[in-house]
């Protein structure tokens, strides 16, 4: 959205909130105001609906020309692009016989050179990294041995831990089983001992 459009918009909003306000505080005293108060809801319908629309309506129109003609300077600026390079296609077609034949044998021996170059040197690389790879093929097959012995230490490790860690929970568990036994145990002598007393208090008239 343009600055215009954006400011527009920024004030408009803050105008009918200001509204809004002293609407909210006219409600207060409905009778006194009644037909002021019909008035200026009416004014928020056609400042909210109809002007602050129109406004931005035509903000948006003039961002999406002002885009338009960007896009179209960037095309005829690429066209120009386009239309100087047929030119410079015309104009080396034009050359003489001797010119143009000069010209493509040039390129021939600075391609041949090129070639000659790229394959020399894609031969010795290739040599020179045969033999740094069999100068360092024991130490590569050293670091996979210790690599494999390291996944195997590890995996090992963790069995270890898995395992400690089910036998711990299984001596919880079997506490807690002989916490509760012994729980059950105390319970039943102290309903024992108890039913003992009453028996011995009604034998003795006590009960």
């Amino acid at each position: 959205m343009t600055d215009f459009g954006e400011r527009f918009r920024s004030n408009a909003i803050l105008a009918i909130n200001s509204m809004q306000k002293q609407h909210r505080a006219m409600k207060k005293d409905y009778n006194k105001y009644k037909g002021f108060l019909h008035i200026k809801t009416i004014y928020f319908k056609i400042v909210d609906n109809r002007e602050v629309k129109r406004r931005l309506r035509a903000a948006l129109a003039e961002e999406k020309r002002q885009h338009q003609a960007e896009l179209d300077r960037q095309r005829k600026e690429q066209n120009k692009v386009v239309q100087d390079t047929s030119v410079f296609r015309i104009n080396f077609v034009k050359l003489s016989n001797t010119q143009t034949e000069k010209f493509a044998k040039d390129i021939k021996e600075q391609t041949k050179v090129i070639a000659n170059k790229i394959q020399l040197d894609r031969g010795g690389l290739f040599h020179d990294f045969k033999n740094y790879r069999k100068s360092n093929q024991s130490i590569w097959q050293q670091q996979k041995r210790q690599e494999k012995e390291n996944q195997k230490e590890a995996k090992y490790f963790l069995e270890d831990e898995q395992n400690k860690e089910k036998e711990s929970q299984k001596l919880h568990a079997q506490r807690l089983k002989d916490r509760f036994k012994i729980e059950v145990r105390d319970e039943r002598i102290e309903k024992y001992r108890l039913r003992e007393k009453r028996r011995l208090a009604k034998k003795l008239g006590y009960w």
